[in-house]
């Protein structure tokens, strides 16, 4: 199989999602004839936010991994997202729209401390966040996933806050040329 389907369970509330989420997960994997994998850890952690980035470890054994989140609901009729995709492009959900203004303006914050730290230009996101809540992406992406250099503002661990993830993924992402194409999710190509 070369694909995969990713989600991450963590403490009670992962647990608790994962036992709702779990089986339209496993039955759209085998409908994409794609391996379901779980990055589960014994923790009391009660969200993976914190461990995001590490679904990059699984393209040393598949071409695409298809990240969701555990509190998403897979519909039995949602088409097969590794077809529809192009091989050469990453797919994530632009939820600017939702965002509210103080929502938008802190990720913008962290998304700032992400460019500090990696010491590279404050991108122009164009009132554009994506949510690494529903992602797919292949090897050539890997680079998106790699830690941040340094620390940042919100804790002494790259990992130690829930928009280091997404703010992360946003600031590689405009800080590369991408061609946008939108569906009901946007994909990007290098």
């Amino acid at each position: 199989c070369m694909n995969a389907l990713v989600t991450i369970c963590f403490g009670e509330v992962g647990r608790n999602l994962l036992e709702v989420s779990g089986p339209s997960f496993a039955a759209y994997a085998k409908k994409c004839k794609a391996e379901f994998e779980v990055i589960s850890y014994f923790t009391d952690e009660n969200w993976g936010w914190r461990r995001q980035l590490e679904v990059v470890r699984f393209l040393d054994k598949y071409e695409r991994v298809l990240y969701l989140d555990a509190d998403i609901l897979v519909r039995r009729d949602c088409p097969n997202m590794f077809d529809i995709v192009p091989n050469d492009k990453i797919a994530m959900h632009d939820e600017c729209a939702y965002f509210s203004i103080e929502s938008l303006h802190e990720a913008h914050r962290y998304m700032k401390a992400v460019c500090e730290a990696e010491d590279i230009p404050i991108p122009d996101t164009k009132a554009r966040m994506f949510n690494f809540g529903v992602t797919l992406f292949g090897n050539r992406h890997k680079e998106l996933f790699l830690p941040i250099k340094t620390s940042c503002p919100w804790g002494v661990q790259p990992y130690g806050h829930p928009w280091h993830a997404q703010a992360t993924l946003n600031v590689r992402l405009f800080n590369v040329e991408f061609d946008i194409d939108t569906h009901f999710f946007s994909t990007f190509s290098k």
